[in-house]
């Protein structure tokens, strides 16, 4: 059977956010100014003894805010969660796109001018189509890294990475394709890059392909993926020195414990 001792060294902590949070234990001058009494005041104890204490409003509002302080922090913990995972679904959608998108430009053939007119059209549609794709996929990842720039200092840099085109920006230029010097996401020019497939097939390859925009890209996907579980700071991170105290208010025994509080303020009401 515990002791009155254990449980009043078990519940400390509890006590402790009962003050911070504008309840003093037994009223009087102790408590912070304004603060509500907890097991009641002096005079309520002596005269109610156990019925005042428990139908003591400071007694059901303090216990009600002990008790909702679980609910905020379990929705608080939640919260943190579904934004992880949301978070982590959206980077591995965008870095599998972007990959494919990549891998597409770098195999595709250059050399669109066919043997007809109708077999060079449909080459350079195809050729259009894999740039335009590789193109959106390039900008959704740095929206996406936009997006989440606040949420860490690493999904911030990754915005900058993947948006740092800009020093490619002048031979990008040439085969219609286009930096925005704010943001580092691109824009095609269709007419402009298919008169560069049509004329300088291997110049645009160099220039988009393994060696070029798509390998780069690569590389970096390949990068921000060493660095996933780094992207999104853990609850610990988020939290800081509330993390444990939000553990312990929505573990398992945190009830029994709360419960345990209110024992012992009874108890010591009956004393006092």
């Amino acid at each position: 059977m515990p002791t009155i001792y254990s449980m009043t060294n078990t519940n400390y902590g509890l006590y402790r956010f009962a003050q911070k949070s504008g309840y003093a234990l037994f009223g009087g001058s102790n408590g912070p100014q304004g603060t509500n009494p907890l097991f009641g005041g002096k005079t309520s104890r002596a005269t109610g003894g156990l019925s005042s204490l428990l139908g003591s409003q400071g007694f059901g509002s303090s216990m009600y805010s002990v008790f909702n302080l679980k609910a905020h922090t379990r929705a608080v913990l939640n919260s943190y969660k579904e934004a992880s995972e949301g978070f982590y679904k959206t980077f591995d959608t965008a870095m599998d796109e972007l990959s494919k998108s990549a891998a597409a430009l770098k195999k595709m053939d250059y050399h669109v001018v066919g043997a007809t007119e109708d077999d060079t059209k449909k080459n350079t549609e195809a050729a259009l189509k894999n740039v335009k794709d590789f193109v959106s996929d390039y900008n959704d990842t740095i929206k996406m890294f936009g997006d989440y720039s606040e949420v860490s200092s690493r999904a911030s840099g990754m915005q900058k990475l993947f948006g740092d085109a800009s020093y490619k920006a002048d031979t990008l230029k040439q085969i219609g394709i286009t930096v925005n010097s704010t943001a580092g996401t691109l824009a095609v020019n269709d007419a402009a890059l298919t008169k560069a497939l049509k004329e300088e097939p291997n110049r645009v390859e160099n220039i988009l392909g393994k060696n070029g925009l798509a390998g780069a890209a690569e590389k970096k996907v390949d990068f921000a993926k060493t660095q996933r579980d780094k992207l999104f700071p853990s609850a610990q991170q988020m939290l800081g020195q509330n993390y444990q105290r939000a553990l312990a208010y929505t573990s398992a025994g945190s009830l029994t414990s709360m419960n345990s509080y209110a024992n012992v303020g009874t108890l010591l009401s009956l004393f006092f």
